[in-house]
This record gives C-alpha cells, sequence and structure tokens, in this order.
C-alpha cells in the first residue's frame, strides 16, 4: 500500500545500479531488527554506509589499471569477514542467500589463486563468469 507521506510522493525508484546496496541495506535492516534495532536506529550507519564515492574513487583507477595488489585489503581477508556475516546473520534466524552468494563469490576468487590480491581482483573473477 503506497504510503502518503511527502517524502513517499516525492520518492523516485532506485536506478537498477542501486539496486545491490539497497539489497544489502534490506539485509542489514533484517539483521537489526532480530536485535531490536529499527530501520531509524540504523539510519545513521545506514548512510555512511552505503556513500560508495571514497571507495569508487579510490578503486576505478586501480581497476582501469589492473592493479588488483593487496596493498589495501585482501581477499582472503575479505572472505574472512563475508563469512562471518554470513555466520552473524544465520545465527540470528535471517535468511542468508545474500551473504552465501557474497561468501561464493570471495571464495572463488581466493580459489582462482587471488587471496594476497585486493578484493577489486573480482572484478577478473567476474569477467569469466
Amino acid at each position: 500500500m503506497p504510503s502518503s507521506s511527502p517524502a513517499a510522493s516525492s520518492y523516485r525508484p532506485p536506478a537498477r545500479a542501486t539496486r545491490p546496496a539497497l539489497t544489502s541495506h534490506w539485509q542489514a535492516v533484517a539483521l537489526a531488527g532480530a536485535h531490536g534495532i529499527t530501520a531509524g536506529e540504523l539510519l545513521p550507519y545506514a548512510r555512511n554506509a552505503l556513500d560508495l564515492g571514497r571507495f569508487l574513487d579510490f578503486y576505478t583507477p586501480r581497476i582501469d589499471a589492473g592493479h588488483h595488489g593487496g596493498d589495501v585489503d585482501r581477499l582472503t581477508m575479505g572472505l574472512a569477514s563475508t563469512e562471518h556475516v554470513l555466520h552473524t546473520v544465520t545465527d540470528a534466524g535471517v535468511g542468508g542467500a545474500l551473504p552465501a552468494a557474497i561468501v561464493g563469490l570471495f571464495r572463488r576468487g581466493v580459489e582462482a589463486g587471488r587471496g594476497d590480491d585486493s578484493a577489486s581482483s573480482l572484478v577478473e573473477v567476474l569477467k569469466k563468469g
């Protein structure tokens, strides 16, 4: 049922490119709710987490140059982090399909020999299907 609030009347659906980030947000809201935290209480943290500008600015030239060195982050650490998120979500009784898919992608990258590379190396993994 559509909302009649002023904010809802000016709302425009997100562009397709923002849907993965919003899907991650829905996952975070579900997890927060499982622990008694409202979407409103999560909002200030979500705004900061969804501000991807600084990451895009940093990684874009590195990706274009084919530089995926693990000088800033490493895929193995990303895999450990995403596995932790998956366990946290499922332990809270929240569906884990989204984090499981992300764990699978990170695992593919590590298995492809990119464990010491940056998570940006997932671009190369994704290119191979």
